[in-house]
């Protein structure tokens, strides 16, 4: 298929890339799906005969997203991973110091049996047999369980065991903690099946963290910016994902973090910058981002009120 004429097709451009270099672009680097998907932070024409065109794009600018993106998604993806190490620390000592464990997850298991023995088998999870020698996640150990689950199983999990042993998890329950860990679910499974993060966008959420726009809000940043940015759907659960990251991990781990993002926003960002100059979207969301990393930054160094768990 003739990818370079169906973007010429949709009046993408070619000025800072030619024709050949693209189509290499396409061959080996990301594929013109792939590409095509930042499209939707661009303007189209409607309602006219050029319906469905984009009104100003050049091909330069979506293969700059992209790079943008996989080095996001790389970012993403280690705080997730470091967040799940963190969290099923957490569940491990704290159901542990009850000398009940094996109770608390023969209680888990009962309650949503049906699901967890058909996600869990030897079959879907090499683990199971391989690293453990059983035939069934019954078998496990608690600490086994927590090696052997997917992130995705970790919410409902946390939400059996702060309902069924009130107070076990003191300081990391409660509704909002629990929130920020579906927030972190959605932001992993995107990063993680290599979904572009940044075409994500323009997708609005019905309701903002309450707690982080809240911190956020008393750190200065304004109503009305909050609320334009925290009802895009990735920015309020990546928020909510640097919330639950400062809550539960040690400040130098925090700090190194935050150093991480900070450098990715004004290097590699702020090169790709002049491609950007009249998307409002963009330029609106790497503003907040930044403003977002500074707070949490002097939270974490003590210049400014660190955040709490809400209940």
């Amino acid at each position: 298929m003739d990818y370079i004429q169906r973007m010429r097709e949709l009046n993408i451009s070619f000025q800072r890339l030619d024709e050949a270099a693209a189509s290499e672009i396409m061959e080996t680097r990301f594929s013109f799906f792939s590409l095509l998907e930042y499209g939707a932070l661009f303007d189209r024409y409607r309602g006219t005969d050029r319906q469905g065109q984009f009104v100003a794009l050049d091909f330069s600018q979506l293969y700059a997203l992209a790079q943008l993106d996989e080095k996001l998604r790389c970012i993403v993806l280690t705080q997730c991973l470091e967040l799940e190490h963190t969290l099923k620390t957490i569940l491990v000592n704290r159901v542990y110091s009850t000398g009940e464990s094996c109770a608390v997850l023969a209680g888990f298991i009962r309650a949503d049996r049906e699901y967890l023995l058909r996600v869990y088998t030897p079959d879907n999870s090499d683990i199971i047999a391989e690293k453990y020698g059983v035939s069934s996640i019954e078998e496990l150990s608690f600490p086994q369980f927590l090696d052997v689950i997917h992130f995705g199983t970790l919410p409902h999990l946390w939400s059996f065991i702060g309902q069924s042993y009130p107070g076990l998890l003191e300081g990391y329950e409660g509704p909002a903690f629990l929130n920020h860990i579906v927030s972190v679910k959605r932001i992993r499974n995107m990063a993680a099946h290599n979904i572009a993060l940044l075409s994500q966008l323009p997708v609005k959420c019905e309701n903002r963290t309450h707690d982080v726009s809240v911190f956020l809000s008393r750190n200065g940043i304004k109503n009305k910016t909050l609320h334009t940015n925290m009802t895009k759907a990735f920015v309020n659960d990546y928020c909510a994902l640097l919330h639950l990251y400062h809550l539960i991990q040690p400040p130098e781990k925090r700090l190194a973090c935050y150093h991480e993002l900070q450098s990715f926003l004004s290097g590699r960002c702020m090169d790709a910058a002049p491609l950007f100059e009249d998307n409002f979207l963009l330029k609106s969301t790497h503003a907040f981002l930044c403003r977002v990393i500074e707070i949490y930054q002097a939270a974490s160094s003590g210049s400014c009120p660190s955040p709490s768990a809400e209940k």
